[in-house]
């Protein structure tokens, strides 16, 4: 039986008046909220949703978006969020691919829809599901396994053929179960939800606190884009648990006033998806010194299955440090036949256990070129790396962004770390355009950089051949809706590609 279902379900008959979600105007007790969920469920059962079947949800952050996607679960059908920022034609690929049994958005999302997305009929506005009187007992234990689907997360960049993830009820209640036992957390904390509920580190604000029977703050897409208000809602919040990402983090530091205010309460601070530069994260960890610090790392094909827990910023020029294995993972580095290499010996980072997902839906070619199943199921993860002497895993860059230049390899991650290393720029990115590597920073500032300096420094670090052809200023980066930077618009505004 899924556990994640289970503990909702107790949590639900157990909910009183204490908040269990909160946003910029206002919050919802526990009681009240999952009445909320058992009333949607009730009107996704009448409306013929089975269990097994897709029901994708395309809403603005929010109550009545959280409420859908428990609803959905605890019914045995399968949750895809998708980007509520996502136009019309996007969207349109995203459920031609997915082909949802139904779709619950809302009026204006429904009104942009092409023709044939998804039967009309099974198209459902958000508000038309509240209010729903359920009958008999809409949150009663289904026969739901472990290792059914539970959500389908999309995830293929800006461009391109969207693809999803296939995570089960065993895949979600692994990562789970390891971040309570891991960060000690309880029923008490406040999580902090920044990230989008269709990107990974949504399930530990919002999946975990409600199993918990804690309460979240959702910080709605209009929010997000404001890293004053972020600020002041963390403050005012009294968050105890943040997961984020570190361009996100960065811009709270430097645009946000993230040192100005009482984080006293912040018990954790978690970040991943992103190699954190160390002369920000060393200026973070003092300007907010009360938190413990760890560094996660995992594809959304694994969820989390390292930790480095932080005393202090890593040394200029240090490889990054993603931490020891999960006890729940088995990480093994490989060569490119597949064979295990030794500790210090560089290869690409494969991972085994309960959080690899069961690949990507109706991509059996995708699937088959990043899964193994002999002897254990590996996700082959296209990232690089090596296990030092201690154990830890050290990250060295994807596969995907290596660049031949000049008839050498350069691994573009290593060019932005060792900017940022300088000191000469608050942000760093590479992309490589008909030939030529160019390099994209944010400056701190603008009007006193000079690029010719930050050239020479990095002539000191660097081989000349990784030296950038030229340097682009940007008054800041533009990210994607999951708060990383967005490499591909950064390439196309340089006018190539990135890899």
């Amino acid at each position: 039986m899924s556990r994640i279902v289970d503990d909702l379900i107790a949590r639900a008959q157990a909910a009183g008046d204490e908040a269990a979600l909160a946003w910029k105007d206002g919050a919802i007790p526990g009681r009240r909220f999952w009445d909320g969920v058992a009333g949607r469920a009730e009107s996704l059962s009448r409306s013929g949703v089975a269990q097994g079947d897709r029901v994708a949800i395309w809403l603005p952050k929010g109550p009545a978006t959280v409420e859908t996607l428990f609803a959905v679960m605890i019914n045995g059908a399968i949750a895809v969020p998708i980007d509520p920022g996502f136009p019309a034609a996007r969207a349109t690929a995203v459920l031609g691919e997915i082909g949802p049994a139904m779709l619950v958005t809302d009026g204006k999302r429904r009104d942009m829809l092409a023709g044939g997305a998804v039967e009309r009929s099974r198209v459902v506005v958000t508000d038309a599901m509240e209010g729903s009187e359920p009958g008999g007992d809409p949150l009663a234990r289904k026969a739901i396994g472990e290792d059914d689907p539970a959500m389908i997360l999309m995830t293929s960049g800006s461009t391109g053929t969207p693809k999803g993830i296939v995570l089960t009820h065993g895949n979600l209640a692994a990562f789970s179960d390891w971040a309570i036992g891991q960060f000690g957390l309880t029923r008490e904390d406040r999580f902090f939800s920044l990230a989008p509920l269709h990107f990974d580190l949504s399930l530990l604000d919002v999946l975990t606190s409600q199993r918990l029977g804690a309460s979240v703050y959702l910080v709605g897409e209009t929010e997000a884009l404001f890293p004053g208000p972020v600020a002041m809602a963390l403050e005012r919040q009294r968050a105890t648990v943040f997961y984020s990402v570190p361009t996100t983090l960065q811009r709270l530091l430097s645009h946000g006033g993230l040192a100005d205010r009482d984080l006293g309460a912040l018990r954790w601070l978690l970040f991943a998806g992103e190699v954190f530069p160390a002369p920000v994260l060393a200026a973070l960890m003092e300007a907010v010194p009360e938190p413990g610090y760890a560094n996660l790392y995992g594809p959304t094909e694994t969820n989390v299955v390292s930790c480095k827990l932080l005393d202090a910023a890593p040394e200029l020029g240090e490889k990054p440090n993603v931490g020891l294995p999960c006890p729940h993972s088995d990480i093994s580095i490989r060569d490119e036949h597949g064979n295990k290499l030794a500790t210090g010996e560089t290869g690409e980072i494969c991972v085994a256990g309960p959080t690899v997902t069961q690949g990507y839906w109706r991509r059996p070619d995708l699937t088959a070129s990043a899964f193994s199943d002999a002897p254990d199921r590996l996700y082959h993860t296209g990232d690089y790396g090596y296990f030092d002497e201690a154990g830890d895993l050290r990250y060295l860059g994807r596969r995907d962004r290596q660049a031949k230049l000049r008839g050498y390899r350069v691994e573009l991650e290593e060019v932005e770390l060792t900017a940022m290393d300088t000191g000469l720029v608050e942000g760093a990115a590479a992309t490589v355009a008909d030939g030529a590597l160019c390099l994209h920073v944010v400056a701190h500032d603008p009007k006193a950089f000079a690029p010719s300096a930050l050239t020479r420094a990095l002539a000191e670090r660097l081989p000349r051949y990784a030296l950038p052809d030229r340097v682009e200023m940007h008054e800041a980066f533009p990210t994607t809706s999951s708060g990383k930077v967005d490499m591909q618009a950064l390439a196309e505004c340089a006018g190539g590609t990135d890899a």
